[in-house]
């Protein structure tokens, strides 16, 4: 497992084609908005805190 830390704005690549970037971090109740680009043979999901699966 590999943990980061990244400012607004920041990126984190994987590999040569997955981008992360945060685009903002509420002050207020602490939550992270990110943009993920990858290529479309890349599956996403979200899980989010009741375990529920978003398919993206």
């Amino acid at each position: 497992m590999l943990v980061l830390t990244r400012r607004e704005g920041e990126n984190i690549m994987i590999g040569d084609g997955i981008q992360i970037q945060v685009l903002s971090v509420s002050e207020e109740t602490g939550d992270l908005r990110i943009q993920i680009e990858a290529p479309d043979v890349v599956e996403a999901q979200s899980r989010n805190v009741g375990n529920e699966v978003t398919d993206r």
